[in-house]
């Protein structure tokens, strides 16, 4: 935004009554109508043909107080004058806006009081625009191309500056700095161009890693026991019900293997067997009760006599605990007896 030059460089200026006579003109006559200068200000004094700035505090008896008809009220802290110029486009419906800033300071307070009450913004304004080259020099160019606008307005007004001054009677200008605003349809575009861009490599970064999860999770649920554990983990399941339903499931698996060993022994299928059936239902005796039972002597005999004369095995002899009575005191059945 441009600063508020509203009241540079004069602050006000005010018209004087007569002066307060004393004693009947005895005494010097008196002025008690004088402003009361702030910081950073100067009075100046003007009777119509001179002007006359005070110096240090007006005690209102001075020469040039008391024959005074106006004073004035100047500015001196040096201010900053921002100015802006549209320039027009290659395209009718976009103009850009070069900001120029200038550094004014005042010289003589004298000459800005007599000058009277100015517009500093339009002064500079019309000093810019006085320079041709600058207002076409963004004909050839787009509101897209705003970079190599301002790259050439910056120069163009830096060496126009150079040469010619604004020449404002009693002020010093010089120049501070060079924009090219960006246009605020421009700016709004860019913005949301960003905000798509930005918002569609966020969900590209989220799929990733959501892929990456849901990968990692599909090869551990494919192991039940995995996916179980991770259940009482995260609270989702219930570990006593956990166990008795993972215990129930493995005593039903060993009784219909048991089963199955049971029904190819009776069709004799059970030589055909890659292993040895003895060897599994020990197996399957051993993690049931934790423990295998020695086969009969006479059944060793007749193990090892099957198994040189090649003739076929059975186990109707094996003693070996069912999938029902492996929790009873004996913890131990005899395959004949499934029959039962």
């Amino acid at each position: 935004m441009p600063h508020d030059v509203a009241d540079f460089p004069i602050v006000s200026e005010t018209e004087l009554g007569e002066p307060r006579r004393r004693w009947g003109g005895i005494i010097p006559s008196i002025r008690d109508d004088v402003p009361v200068p702030k910081a950073g200000t100067v009075l100046v004094f003007s009777d119509g043909r001179r002007w006359t700035s005070a110096r240090g505090r007006v005690k209102g008896t001075e020469d040039f107080v008391v024959n005074a008809t106006s004073v004035t009220v100047v500015q001196t802290r040096a201010r900053t004058i921002d100015v802006d110029v549209e320039i027009p486009s290659a395209d009718h419906a976009d103009n850009f806006t070069v900001r120029v800033s200038f550094l004014c300071r005042v010289t003589s307070p004298e000459l800005v009081a007599q000058e009277g009450p100015i517009d500093v913004v339009a002064r500079l304004r019309t000093f810019l625009q006085q320079d041709g080259k600058l207002m076409e020099l963004g004909l050839k160019h787009r509101v897209e191309h705003v970079h190599d606008v301002r790259r050439a307005a910056q120069a163009r007004v830096r060496g126009y500056c150079e040469v010619f001054s604004p020449g404002i009677p009693g002020l010093e200008v010089t120049l501070a700095s060079i924009q090219v605003l960006t246009p605020d349809d421009l700016r709004k575009h860019a913005e949301q161009m960003r905000d798509a861009r930005w918002a569609r490599e966020l969900a590209e970064v989220l799929g990733q890693y959501e892929d990456a999860d849901a990968q990692r999770l599909a090869e551990r649920l494919r192991d039940p026991e995995y996916a179980a554990a991770l259940g009482v983990i995260r609270d989702k399941v219930d570990l006593g019900r956990l166990t008795e339903s993972l215990y129930g499931d493995r005593a039903t698996k060993d009784a219909n293997l048991l089963e199955l060993l049971k029904l190819l022994e009776k069709n004799g299928q059970l030589d055909r067997l890659p292993i040895d059936g003895q060897v599994l239902v020990n197996r399957m005796v051993e993690r049931l009760v934790g423990a295998v039972p020695p086969a009969p002597a006479a059944a060793q005999i007749e193990a090892g006599n099957s198994a040189k004369t090649g003739e076929s095995r059975s186990i109707e002899g094996s003693t070996v605990p069912s999938a029902d009575e492996a929790s009873t005191e004996d913890d131990r059945f005899r395959i004949d007896d499934i029959d039962r």
